[in-house]
């Protein structure tokens, strides 16, 4: 399994590139045809501000000119069911400083200068779809739900409590989105016993307004979640004695799987037994490569 300084470095090779589809002054990019979360790649930054403070620098400069497409309301509903991010308060106070707004956990002084490298960009970047719906629609659930159902399958329908939790807003700021919508006729219901549920409506004309889309809807706040969790288990598993490791590997990975499968990632299936240990590993392994080359491996083929 790799070190938690091993883990750190990938993900932050995965950090540099996902930014650069937002106009992040960066060498590579892998991640054109992902569709990058905002909010959650914020939050996952920020655990890794002390590792690569150059990363931390840039998007700290590209936050200060282009906070208002970025939801601090979004950000504190994520951080709830973050794992451990001890970075994340020192980050959160530079944020602060940076865009003069205040933000969830910010502890300590600020840091931040701007280095006036990086720049917005939207037009004709699949991966910056949620920022390009934003700039559309506005900060807030209506921009959520609209990507969410404008990148799942065409006849996929979702209730209220399944948009609540993919969008990560409050169930009434998702509730009293989805009415405003409905009544916009921008959605349309179908009925499943006593509960609606909805699709996007006139869904070529989202098309063309807010294409071009990603053909994956894959950097999600679920996969980044559980990108740090793994992370977080390479460094808990390792402090308990050989006999122990598994059985907390298990433990862990109670937590990491659900969040991989919301995100549609294929997974791993760990045994009941003392191997569970080294195929946690060997997943992780392969999954933090496979994250940071932009190589996505699906749960099933389209």
């Amino acid at each position: 399994m790799k070190s938690s300084k091993q883990a750190d470095a990938i993900l932050a090779e995965f950090c540099w590139s996902a930014w650069a589809e937002f106009g992040v002054s960066a060498w590579t990019r892998k991640h054109q045809d992902w569709c990058i979360d905002p909010e959650a790649l914020l939050i996952l930054t920020g655990c890794l501000s002390a590792t690569d403070l150059r990363l931390r620098g840039e998007v700290l400069d590209w936050c200060a000119t282009n906070e208002a497409l970025l939801s601090r309301a979004r950000t504190r509903t994520l951080l709830r069911s973050w794992p451990s991010a001890e970075a994340w308060p020192a980050f959160a106070a530079d944020l602060t400083a940076a865009t003069g707004k205040s933000w969830e956990g910010a502890a300590g002084g600020s840091r931040f200068q701007a280095t006036g490298k990086s720049a917005l960009t939207l037009e004709d970047r699949p991966a910056a779809i949620a920022l390009r719906i934003r700039a559309v629609l506005g900060v807030g659930a209506r921009s959520e739900i609209v990507r969410t159902l404008l990148l799942a399958p065409e006849a996929r329908s979702w209730s209220k409590q399944e948009l609540s939790v993919e969008v990560a807003y409050t169930r009434r700021n998702v509730h009293d989105a989805v009415d405003q919508l409905h009544a916009a006729g921008a959605l349309r219901t179908l009925e499943s016993g006593s509960r609606a549920r909805y699709l996007l409506d006139r869904r070529p004309s989202w098309l063309g307004l807010f294409a071009p889309l990603p053909s994956r809807a894959s950097a999600s706040a679920s996969l980044l979640r559980a990108a740090w969790r793994l992370r977080c288990a390479s460094e808990a598993v390792h402090k308990f004695d050989q006999d122990l490791r598994s059985i907390e590997a298990r433990r862990w990975w109670s937590e990491i799987e659900p969040d991989l499968s919301r995100a549609e990632w294929q997974v791993a299936q760990l045994p009941t037994s003392k191997s569970s240990w080294s195929v946690l590993q060997s997943f992780q392994n392969d999954f933090f490569d496979q994250l940071a080359a932009g190589q996505w491996q699906p749960a099933f083929s389209a």
